[in-house]
């Protein structure tokens, strides 16, 4: 069994013009965000054994606390320039990458993909976004990562802040 965290990254600030898009840091709403979806996933669900995060500012700052809150080394992040605004079939490569060994992978990114790749994992969940700081569980019933198929998942969880 092999189960796929998604999470798409807090609100960000458009405060300062002169930030590209990936330098854009998290505003108050989503600094605080981080911390609450991090004490919801902590008392609900397993931590992952990797994380593979987005290299933008806010990503960053996004996993932060919920890493702190399920109380993972640093070792346990990765970094991936590939997750910046990647589309689905650039987070199906990610996923076929992993390691067989990692039963669970959390991919931290950005909308569009996240919500569209979201949406090709299982047939019983369908959204048209995922919010900021969303999440979203799925588990494939193989033993390796190479053999999860788009629309074989079966849905296990959908939170995001507004709704704790």
């Amino acid at each position: 069994m092999k189960t796929l965290y998604l999470l798409r990254h807090a609100k960000s600030s458009w405060d300062d013009p002169s930030l590209g898009d990936h330098e854009r840091p998290l505003n108050e709403r989503g600094i605080k965000d981080g911390p609450k979806m991090g004490k919801w996933l902590s008392d609900n669900l397993e931590a992952p054994q990797l994380i593979l995060c987005s290299d933008s500012v806010r990503t960053r700052q996004t996993i932060a606390p919920i890493m702190e809150a399920w109380q993972l080394p640093a070792d346990r992040l990765k970094l991936d320039s590939r997750l910046y605004h990647a589309h689905s079939t650039a987070l199906w490569k990610l996923v076929r990458e992993c390691d067989a060994s990692i039963d669970r992978l959390l991919l931290v990114g950005h909308n569009p993909g996240l919500t569209d790749f979201a949406n090709r994992l299982s047939p019983q969940f369908r959204t048209e976004n995922i919010p900021t700081c969303g999440f979203v569980a799925v588990s494939f019933a193989v033993e390796d990562w190479q053999q999860a198929r788009e629309d074989e998942a079966t849905f296990e969880t959908y939170q995001y802040p507004k709704n704790l």
